[in-house]
């Protein structure tokens, strides 16, 4: 189990794929950053001589709302969530339609069992959706935190997403905001990990790369489109698992609740999948 498990995780590391889906997040995250500075500075400008009453309207930009998954107006932030189902599943998920297709798993099979192929198969996957929203958060994270100050989130000033107790974990965000984007980073990462099990999944049943790497982000959207039509958007994949809540009225349960079922579906289809394809070797 071992030796594939390192072979494997070596060959993600040896992926141009991957580093392009960590490229283009830290695009994001400049983007982000550079387009925001302007209006640090004219904040700045305006407190100079600002009435007490005047500077809750005058409240810098702070690193609390410019953190990517805090950001709600910027393109930045809205983009790198609309495509960020494609650059997690983009690096290793759909390795095993590549290895099928070129018939490179066959020569695995001759020296490690078909169950330690699989298992290190998805394990390296998970690990790769994980490193790739990690990596970009904590790029993120550093920019922030050198670009802008770290005004605590005040309800008043308006410019904060997470203003009211109808939001989940407010207090924690508002008294503890470090801790509260910690923890909703951490749910993005076991989140998006479970999405590049889906792609895997659609890659050993199909072994077409190009559908499986399509498959996740468009089975997030077509959910959340159905449940936002009929009044559910507080279940909408795309919306709970973003840090800036854009909708309110859910509970870590609804979020536990996904994170299971997107792992229970890709991890029993793709297993399935071992026993029904035995015309491998």
């Amino acid at each position: 189990m071992k030796p594939i498990f390192k072979m494997e995780l070596y060959r993600l590391f040896r992926r141009w794929e991957f580093y392009i889906s960590l490229a283009i997040g830290a695009f994001f995250c400049i983007w982000l950053v550079v387009g925001s500075l302007p209006l640090l500075f004219h904040s700045m400008e305006l407190l100079q001589g600002a009435s007490a009453m005047e500077q809750a309207y005058y409240y810098p930009p702070s690193v609390f709302e410019q953190f990517i998954i805090m950001e709600v107006m910027h393109p930045a932030a809205q983009l790198f969530y609309t495509v960020l189902p494609l650059l997690v599943v983009l690096p290793f998920a759909t390795t095993y339609a590549e290895d099928y297709n070129s018939g490179y798993i066959k020569n695995i099979l001759t020296r490690t069992s078909r169950k330690h192929y699989y298992v290190a198969k998805f394990c390296v996957s998970c690990i790769s959706g994980a490193l790739v929203v990690g990596i970009v958060l904590l790029f993120s994270m550093f920019l922030t935190t050198m670009t802008m100050p770290q005004l605590m989130p005040h309800p008043s000033t308006f410019t904060f997403s997470v203003d009211s107790s109808n939001y989940l974990w407010f207090e924690l965000y508002h008294n503890h905001p470090y801790l509260y984007i910690l923890w909703y980073s951490l749910i993005d990462v076991v989140f998006y990990s479970g999405l590049t099990t889906l792609a895997l999944a659609i890659s050993s049943l199909i072994r077409n790369r190009f559908v499986a790497l399509l498959t996740p982000i468009i089975l997030v959207y077509s959910i959340s489109s159905l449940l936002n039509n009929v009044g559910l958007a507080n279940f909408a994949p795309d919306l709970i698992f973003r840090a800036n809540q854009p909708v309110m009225h859910y509970t870590p349960m609804m979020l536990a609740g996904e994170i299971l079922l997107v792992f229970a579906v890709g991890t029993v289809v793709f297993f399935l999948s071992r026993k029904v394809d035995r015309n491998v070797v």
